[in-house]
């Protein structure tokens, strides 16, 4: 696609416009002029062989660019960035480093710590040594950033798992600059793969391990420290003897490709079904040609989203790049708010099963403790989402070392198993049920039992039994339960259409989803409610488990939100609390009870 609109422009001197190279690179017609030169500009702005006149009215290619140069007559800048997280568009930025290497030698360093904009989570900052302290005072990506621009401008990009660090620059850059660093960018990770297929890892360490580099004062994780240590393993990479040679810069990118893989991305969906799309929040599907869902996901925007997956082509991995190939349609469905975004993508994926969705990454993240009774014996187990049994969940719970040490907490205080255990004999099996039955009792009661349990199992150290309290009482917002959701209870979201989404939450599981429009919805609604009683089920279909995992998040944050409400359920009163939720949910829709 790059090669085609590159020859176009080579002959053209004059330059051309974003509609004269907007049909080489779509098909068919369109009509939306604006959308035209932004797609153009986003898609092209990643070439750095590409620029736009002033003004915006014409393309041009920039004759004898860095990327035809010799790699000795170049400055690689070889960056490593380190973050919150690992999520592109939710993650901070807490630390920037880079070497400028010219040849062989190291001309220029740059390193900043970053303000990141939010907490650290412990386990980075364990890992990286990084504190919220140490960051307090530093200036914000958006300080930072105009100065490593200016450092690394005209040279080459390399970092290792490029796909990473490039890409979240360069999405920082589209924010504070109107548009990418635009530098050609070599991955050490991709590089070391192609040239080095004997290795069976080819991480940092592996490969820092396999050249014998010196790690220097060990500050591993630390971003000039590994920064160095990438640029090490990019001269010994360039230095082994292979062919085709890596000579040039464009010889060099073109090396770090799989051979047999093809990276030319096409792309085949008509223009006017991207013109088409809501400029507005939603979830879309990408479609092949036999109309089969190739991916589902969810947006703010979902016309710029869509966008966008085609740009950064030099970032893209080899599946992201045949996803994109072998699409040549794309549907969507506007929402309300993210609630309904969420729900609506679940139910596309569990029922289109798309083919480059990864498995539950269109849950929310967090963990979850439960006590399971299903295989041999009873356990206390970690897990991501809410299974299909009634069981009891605590959580959600943000990170996996709290979930880890939570489980620890329970198990010790109620002896039983943590995850994979041996068989239990039959006496161990029977005191396992009872001390199941008694965890069991204790999350729902949420009482003095639980703590009194807990408290005891420290074995009178005082300061570890607060520890554990303590911990058990992150638990808590409010009046929210110990567990994922509250036991019993309808929660009503707005739809895009200006109907109301009814989710019932019976012993913590999504029994029942509903969309109301009138009065006659909600009678015929809730008088099926008013029978659950009788007719619970101790499972819920796949697609109610996910979810029920959503709303645990949802009824978690709900504290900070105003999106919808909960009505609450009481199994004491069911008939008395059933109506008193169906007239709250007349008045939502603006109906007398």
């Amino acid at each position: 696609m790059f090669e085609v609109v590159y020859r176009y422009l080579k002959d053209r001197p004059e330059g051309a416009t974003a509609e004269e190279l907007l049909s080489l690179v779509l098909e068919g017609p369109g009509e939306d002029a604006l959308f035209a030169r932004e797609f153009l500009r986003g898609l092209l702005a990643e070439d750095p062989r590409f620029y736009e006149a002033t003004g915006g009215s014409r393309w041009h290619v920039i004759d004898g660019h860095v990327i035809d140069a010799l790699l000795d007559d170049v400055d690689l800048v070889v960056v490593d960035v380190e973050t919150t997280g690992q999520r592109i568009s939710e993650t901070g930025i807490t630390e920037i480093g880079a070497v400028k290497l010219k040849g062989s030698q190291v001309v220029d360093r740059f390193d900043r710590l970053v303000n990141p904009g939010r907490p650290i989570p412990s386990y980075v900052a364990q890992l990286t040594g990084i504190s919220d302290a140490m960051v307090a005072d530093a200036p914000s990506i958006d300080e930072v950033l105009p100065d490593f621009e200016a450092f690394a401008r005209g040279g080459v990009l390399v970092a290792h798992n490029a796909a990473f660090d490039a890409a979240l620059l360069d999405h920082h850059a589209r924010r504070i600059f109107g548009r990418p660093l635009g530098l050609p960018c070599v991955c050490t990770l991709k590089l070391a793969r192609r040239r080095m297929p004997e290795l069976e890892r080819a991480s940092l360490d592996s490969l820092r391990e396999h050249f014998g580099i010196d790690a220097g004062n060990g500050s591993r994780h630390r971003a000039l420290a590994d920064a160095e240590i990438t640029a090490e393993v990019l001269l010994r990479l360039t230095a082994l003897p292979t062919q085709p040679s890596m000579a040039t810069v464009g010889e060099l990118i073109a090396a770090q490709d799989d051979p047999t893989t093809d990276r030319r991305l096409r792309i085949r969906i008509p223009r006017a079904a991207l013109e088409r799309l809501p400029e507005q929040r939603g979830v879309y599907q990408l479609l092949s040609a036999t109309g089969a869902a190739l991916f589902v996901g969810r947006a703010d925007n979902v016309r710029r989203a869509v966008a966008h997956l085609f740009y950064g082509a030099c970032h893209l991995s080899d599946r992201q790049v045949r996803l994109l190939s072998e699409t040549t349609g794309v549907e969507a469905r506007p929402v309300a708010g993210d609630l309904e975004g969420r729900l609506v993508e679940a139910e596309w994926v569990r029922k289109r099963q798309p083919e480059y969705n990864r498995a539950d990454r269109h849950l929310p993240r967090g963990y979850f403790v439960k006590v399971t009774r299903r295989g041999i014996h009873p356990r206390v187990v970690v897990c991501s989402k809410i299974g299909r049994d009634l069981e009891p969940h605590i959580g959600p719970l943000k990170g996996r070392p709290f979930a880890d040490e939570m489980a620890r907490v329970l198990s010790r205080a109620f002896d039983l198993p943590l995850g994979v255990a041996a068989d239990p004999s039959a006496d161990q099996l029977a005191a396992s049920n009872d001390a199941a039955s008694a965890l069991e009792s204790a999350l729902l009661d949420e009482g003095g039992a639980l703590r009194a349990r807990i408290e005891a199992s420290t074995g009178g150290d005082k300061q570890q039994g607060l520890a554990a309290l303590g911990r058990l009482a992150k638990l808590r917002r409010g009046d929210r339960s110990w567990l994922a959701n509250r036991p019993d209870c309808i929660v009503a979201a707005p739809a895009h259409d200006g109907a109301w989404l009814l989710f019932v939450v019976v012993d913590g599981l999504c029994r029942k989803t509903a969309r109301v429009h009138g009065r006659a919805d909600v009678e015929r609604v809730f008088d099926e409610i008013r029978r659950f009683p009788t007719t619970q089920h101790r499972r819920v279909s796949v697609l109610l488990a996910d979810v029920s995992t959503i709303l645990a998040h949802h009824l978690r944050q709900r504290a900070e939100e105003t999106e919808g409400l909960v009505l609450s359920l009481h199994h004491r009163d069911w008939e008395g609390s059933v109506g008193v939720a169906e007239a709250d949910v007349s008045a939502l829709l603006g109906e007398g009870a």
